[in-house]
């Protein structure tokens, strides 16, 4: 009987700039070579998206993109943001990675 193998989110954060050759980052079907499992939200301006990966990682594409856990990728929108109010899409993004963190844990309730 042979194993299905499973995608497992990778703990490595990553961030580098979106290259043209990656496609368009308001939609992308995959980040650094992974499939895009699920858009979570778009930039009013289409020019970058927030996105769950088929690894179980989330991606924020735009000029940069950010690739980690959900708890990383809230770190570095916190850094982004520095205190100086920030973009306001910026502020939404980090709430709904919040929002989407609360839902996971009610699912596990009994």
């Amino acid at each position: 009987m042979r194993r299905r193998r499973t995608l497992r989110a990778s703990r490595v954060f990553t961030v580098g700039p979106w290259r043209e050759g990656d496609g368009d980052p308001g939609g992308p079907g995959r980040v650094l070579g992974v499939p895009v499992a699920e858009r979570l939200d778009t930039r009013p301006d289409g020019r970058g998206a927030l996105v769950r990966l088929a690894d179980g990682r989330f991606a924020l594409t735009g000029q940069t993109v950010a690739v980690g856990l959900r708890s990383q990728l809230e770190g570095y929108l916190r850094r982004q943001r520095g205190g100086s109010g920030g973009d306001q899409w910026i502020e939404g993004v980090g709430s709904l990675l919040r929002h989407r963190a609360s839902e996971r844990i009610a699912r596990r309730a009994p």
